[in-house]
């Protein structure tokens, strides 16, 4: 069995499964930006990538989170094309830290997404403090930071969140089951399933 890590700063939150998936099934591989350093983990082959884009001085500052996470989705596609012998049984990513969002045109594999938050425009990362006001651009750039982030659900076969806080960030549909088409290697499509879910 073949997995394929994807994560900026790995081994990061797979620095334990990553190396008993190895040790265990005797392969694996990994994909990290190429300018952060990490250990290297056993077992385990290093993938480089570097961003195909990011926010510019221009930018619209709402928008760069969407820009950056295009960015890294579409380096990491870049990279794993140019290693046509790499076909992965199971792609494993950080939605957060190198996206999976192209993959699933690339492989005929499942994916599953590590999600951590689902961002709110007050109340979570916004608005706790007194002393910071919460500006428009930081209003507007919440919605813009959501919609990478859904769009790695809607590519990912399953969705998995570390505790119930996180999970219940997410709507309420996008906690459960739910299938959606999505294309697979040569342009087909495959029925999916994806549920953010607590251990």
């Amino acid at each position: 069995m073949h997995v394929l890590f994807v994560h900026q700063n790995f081994p990061a939150q797979f620095r334990f499964i990553a190396p008993r998936l190895a040790s265990d099934l005797g392969l694996g591989m990994h994909l990290r930006h190429a300018q952060r350093q990490g250990p290297d983990v056993p077992g385990v082959r290093r993938v480089l990538y570097e961003p195909a884009a990011g926010s510019a001085r221009d930018t619209p500052v709402p928008a760069r989170p969407f820009v950056n996470a295009y960015g890294h989705a579409r380096g990491v596609y870049e990279a794993m094309k140019r290693h046509p012998e790499v076909q992965p049984d199971l792609v494993v990513a950080h939605r957060g830290f190198g996206s999976s969002m192209f993959l699933p045109y690339l492989y005929d594999a499942p994916v599953i997404n590590f999600f951590e938050y689902l961002y709110r425009p007050v109340g979570q990362d916004l608005g706790y403090r007194p002393e910071l006001p919460v500006t428009e651009p930081m209003l507007l750039r919440s919605p813009c930071h959501n919609a990478s982030i859904l769009l790695d659900w809607l590519a990912c076969t399953r969705g998995w969140c570390p505790n119930e806080y996180q999970r219940d960030l997410f709507p309420p549909p996008r906690r459960t089951p739910r299938a959606n088409p999505a294309p697979a290697r040569g342009g087909s499509a495959r029925s999916r399933s994806a549920t953010a879910a607590a251990p």
